[in-house]
């Protein structure tokens, strides 16, 4: 987007804007010092292109008290948002000046891709109101957009719902317009109040700019309220989502289609059924090699699960790779009032039955109460996780209460659990018992923690992450925070954490004790680097380890790098582990990234694991290369070399705003080796 003398046209009219539209300072506060915002009806919808010279923005609320926390002052360049809305649509456009337009950052040109390194502005609209899970809508000075939903869904645009952006840069800085349907929300009719904050990122000041100053510890009771905005009545129509799968492995030739469809109610509910979801054939990351006493979690891309990840239990009471390849499942999920539902059940082709259900209600901002549960039910010969006790039934319930109080730069933190697990043939019946405090305070520079927890010898959740080897044991926890910011010099931030953590088994015995400290920098804004020094006593070992790491080129987007290492011991083995990547962008359209990691252990003669002793080497190599042939098309490959051998593949993929996302994959991402495997997958929205 080059400047062009086209941009005197449209540079007065943004400064009519200032001049002409409603005055910050004018707008109200309600009792907690939030801002309160008048609904204003735009007579006409704007034309997307960037220029804010259409009749609603002269009409629009204006908000332009930005503020930087964290430097504690006003910002550097200049930043106006107008708000308004219409039976269909809310509206907002956004002025950021900047004296130096040419330095105005805007790589990324995919959307939801990497944008954090450009300069961005950035939309919160918190929907229910209860002061958490906002809707963020992002765009980059490019028109590159961005989405988070809170609750989670998947990525095809279309099964999210669509918005529109427009962008342009001109000589004195650059601004954006955004039309966002109000179907996307998925609200009961009728006048709502939504809470809504904004931000601007401005790399090259290294300053985040936000609307309204909610602090340093950021309080959502301070986002500003918009009222008077009136939902439509919607006929909804569920959204169906199918696809269909052609593989060819070696000379076998197989097909399958599954689907997913979607239905929200007029109560704000959404239903969702799946029939064979298939996940296979998405790229998934390669788990590192570094040690770890616990299992690894990978991501789960299926639509069915990521749809409203946020109303089912965490991962440590409910991993949803536990279940496998499954022949379908329904789920149903929603806001209603103060009380977040949701309950899921899938049945796989272990011929397992799993069901996960959370119920939330928030009493007010300040307390909050969860209900987590997690059921499996299936045959006592089916395959479950190593170390765990098996029967035909396992539930797990856990309850957790949550309060907050915010007192001027201080914001504390408590709360309490309790849980239990209950199996058909008792063989793994227990009780979960917790606590935990914590403060942050002056401008969140330093905080404090304490914990403490029971686990009774019987509590294994067989849906959950938690490791069984805790079972059994009873501990506390301590730790310290502290961290200063500087402005545009060496070590724009420092920082230290260090934490003190003593466990015994329900005997008495020592399980394990931890002592921890970690401190770290921004040698520059582009140079970052961090040292941990750990000792722990997990008898029958004593692990001693020192880890450091660095990284650079954090704002050059495509070109980052960093190296870590690890040394020390570790499970009674002398440990060694290095890591490394660097990413280089050639252009626009080119994409390369190597890794490397190595691990060593070297046994002595009698460990458990490795009797006669002796050295065991590790490594992998990973090289990736990605061509954007435009931003909705692109190819890539991978290689992977490593201890078990040599894999590839490549990839050709097509993902729409509206049609069908296309993905074709030669090879198999999840082998070990080289496998001869064709795949083509294909999704649409019906």
């Amino acid at each position: 987007m080059r400047i062009s003398r086209a941009c005197a046209v449209y540079i007065p009219a943004s400064i009519l804007l200032f001049v002409a539209s409603p005055e910050a300072e004018s707008i109200p506060r309600d009792s907690l010092g939030a801002p309160v915002i008048r609904a204003v009806w735009a007579s006409a919808p704007p034309r997307l292109d960037g220029i804010l010279d259409d009749p609603v923005w002269m009409e629009a609320v204006r908000l332009d008290d930005f503020y930087v926390v964290d430097y504690d002052r006003p910002p550097s360049e200049p930043t106006t948002v107008f708000l308004a809305c219409d039976s269909a649509n809310l509206y907002v456009a956004a002025r950021m000046g900047d004296r130096y337009p040419g330095q105005v950052r805007m790589a990324e040109t995919k959307r939801d891709g990497q944008y954090t390194n450009d300069d961005h502005f950035a939309i919160h609209f918190d929907i229910q109101h209860l002061h958490a899970n906002s809707y963020l809508f992002i765009v980059t000075p490019r028109g590159t957009q961005a989405t988070t939903i809170p609750d989670g869904s998947p990525s095809k645009v279309e099964w999210q719902g669509d918005w529109l952006a427009a962008a342009r840069v001109d000589s004195a800085g650059w601004s954006v317009e955004m039309v966002i349907p109000m179907v996307i929300f998925g609200r009961p009719a009728g006048p709502h109040t939504i809470g809504v904050a904004a931000h601007r990122w401005l790399p090259r000041l290294q300053e985040e700019m936000t609307w309204p100053n909610m602090g340093r510890v950021r309080d959502d009771t301070k986002t500003g309220n918009w009222e008077g905005i009136v939902w439509p009545v919607e006929r909804r129509r569920p959204a169906l989502m199918p696809y269909i799968v052609a593989e060819r492995v070696g000379g076998d030739l197989s097909t399958y289609a599954g689907a997913d469809i979607k239905y929200t109610t007029g109560s704000g509910l959404t239903l969702l059924a799946t029939a064979y979801p298939d996940y296979r054939n998405i790229e998934s990351g390669v788990l590192g090699l570094d040690f770890s006493y616990n299992e690894q979690a990978r991501a789960d891309n299926r639509p069915f699960v990521t749809e409203g990840a946020a109303y089912y239990p965490e991962s440590w009471i409910f991993y949803s790779q536990r279940i496998g390849e499954m022949y379908g499942g329904g789920k149903v999920f929603g806001q209603l009032g103060r009380s977040r539902v949701g309950l899921l059940t899938a049945y796989d082709r272990n011929r397992v039955v799993h069901t996960a259900g959370k119920w939330s209600w928030q009493k007010s901002d300040a307390w909050n109460f969860d209900q987590h549960m997690a059921w499996r039910h299936g045959p006592a010969d089916a395959p479950h996780p190593p170390g765990t006790p098996m029967a035909t039934d396992h539930l797990m319930f856990v309850s957790i209460a949550r309060f907050t109080r915010q007192v001027g730069d201080r914001e504390e933190h408590y709360s309490t659990q309790g849980g239990f697990t209950k199996t058909a043939s008792d063989t793994a019946n227990g009780y979960d018992f917790e606590f935990h405090w914590n403060r942050h305070v002056g401008n969140g520079t330093h905080g404090y923690a304490l914990g403490g927890r029971i686990l009774s010898n019987g509590f294994i959740p067989v849906e959950g992450l938690l490791n069984p080897a805790d079972a059994g044991q009873r501990d506390i926890t301590a730790s310290i925070e502290w961290e200063k910011r500087r402005e545009r010099s060496w070590f724009n931030e420092v920082g230290y954490w260090a934490q003190l953590k003593y466990s015994e088994r329900l005997n008495g015995d020592l399980y394990h004790k931890d002592a921890t400290l970690e401190g770290w920098a921004d040698v520059t804004p582009d140079v970052a680097m961090a040292l941990n020094g750990k000792a722990i006593d997990r008898p029958p070992y004593v692990d001693k380890t020192l880890y450091a790491w660095v990284g650079w080129n954090r704002r050059s987007f495509g070109h980052e790098g960093g190296i870590e290492a690890t040394a020390g011991k570790v499970k009674g083995t002398d440990y060694r582990f290095v890591s490394a990547y660097q990413n280089t962008r050639i252009g626009r359209q080119t994409f390369l990234s190597l890794s490397a990691q190595g691990v060593r252990h070297v046994y002595p003669v009698g460990h458990v694991d490795r009797p006669l002793g002796g050295t065991d080497d590790r490594y992998q190599l990973i090289g990736t290369a990605q061509f954007d042939i435009t931003p909705e098309h692109a190819v890539s490959g991978r290689l992977i070399e490593g201890t078990r051998g040599l894999n590839g593949y490549a990839t050709y993929q097509q993902v729409l705003r509206r049609g069908y996302d296309l993905f074709i994959i030669v090879g198999d991402p999840s082998a070990d080796t080289w496998t001869r495997r064709v795949a083509l997958k294909a999704v649409v929205v019906l």
